[in-house]
């Protein structure tokens, strides 16, 4: 993932363009991101952090970044994540979740505090230089 993702995801999240965050399971989210249209994103952060979105990008891009800091943002702010709407998550992020591949995975931090451990991990990618 290059520094400008992740600073283009961190500006999107700061603006309020992640319109959903849902929490498949422990280590998988899901939401909606409003771009040039809304995106749906699916990020995984089981062994690696990677993302996988209907925007053009694909892969690891700004929305799968703005929906990790949104989701982070609510777990700091105490915000319960739920599950999605059974329809929602057969139509649009179960289609997404199967089509992921691992050689797309990238390095992720050995999450033990989780929270700190991808919070740390984004703002290293963020960083110039």
């Amino acid at each position: 993932m290059r520094q400008q993702t992740a600073s283009r995801g961190r500006s999107y999240q700061i603006s309020g363009h992640v319109s959903s965050v849902y929490q498949i399971s422990d280590d998988i989210i899901c939401g909606s991101v409003e771009g040039t249209k809304e995106y749906d994103t699916v990020v995984s952060v089981s062994d690696s952090l990677s993302s996988r979105c209907t925007c053009p990008v694909g892969l690891d891009c700004k929305h799968g970044v703005a929906l990790m800091l949104e989701y982070l943002e609510r777990l700091k702010r105490g915000i319960e994540v739920s599950k999605p709407p059974e329809k929602e998550y057969e139509r649009t992020y179960h289609t997404l979740l199967d089509s992921g591949s691992k050689e797309f995975l990238l390095p992720a931090p050995v999450i033990h505090n989780r929270t700190k451990d991808m919070t740390a991990y984004l703002q290293s990618l963020s960083k110039t230089n």
